[in-house]
């Protein structure tokens, strides 16, 4: 099946602080086998066809793994929340459709996003959020939770580009911690399609969690 991705603009989160990986360097700038974090993500997105690609960065050297000039550069907010709201704004690409992913959820395999450009282009929904089920048992003050109920929400996730932008504009809650809450929480004004995902889709937060990557990469 061939994808059409003339009309999807890939934003790609770059910004963060990286404060809970406490230490000096950008963790996507650490390498994973012989490519950055950064590099890894550029590539697959590339290879897939995007060619209508932003990239919201804050530390400068992260535009130093840039090599390609159609890369639309974008200079992040304070927070994630400011960051997209900077990019769907600030942002010279005309797009039907937009992906909003955060860098330091590598991107291992192509899967997941083909999935997503399908459903997103039924028209049928205003955004499309992948997501895995919790296996563990979770407690709340000694008590059981049913996790049967629990989605762990994951992204890139994919927009209509008017009405999320437009959301955004009216947000004036900058600390989200993903941009599907806009639409959530109006479930019965936005179709939204939640989209199982099992695939190895894992976001590096602390040090411990190269060393999850690097066995999955072996």
């Amino acid at each position: 099946m061939t994808l059409k991705i003339s009309n999807i603009q890939f934003i790609l989160l770059a910004a963060g602080k990286s404060t809970r990986f406490k230490s000096k360097n950008n963790k996507l700038l650490l390498k994973l086998e012989d490519k950055t974090i950064l590099e890894h993500n550029i590539e697959l997105i590339e290879k897939i066809g995007f060619k209508k690609i932003t990239l919201v960065f804050k530390d400068k050297k992260i535009i130093k793994k840039v090599t390609s000039s159609r890369i639309e550069l974008i200079k992040g907010g304070k927070t994630r929340t400011l960051s997209v709201k900077n990019a769907l704004i600030k942002s010279k690409i005309k797009a039907k459709y937009v992906f909003i992913h955060d860098a330091a959820r590598i991107l291992s395999t192509d899967k997941l996003l083909k999935k997503l450009i399908i459903e997103i282009q039924k028209n049928k929904y205003d955004c499309v959020i992948p997501f895995s089920k919790c296996n563990d048992t979770v407690v709340k003050k000694h008590e059981n939770i049913d996790r049967e109920n629990l989605k762990f929400i994951k992204t890139p996730q994919v927009f209509l580009k008017n009405k999320i932008a437009l959301l955004h504009k009216k947000n004036n809650n900058y600390e989200l911690t993903d941009d599907s809450k806009l639409m959530r929480e109006n479930s019965k004004e936005y179709k939204i399609k939640y989209m199982l995902d099992n695939g190895f889709n894992f976001k590096v937060t602390y040090k411990e969690d190269l060393e999850n990557l690097n066995l999955n990469f072996k």
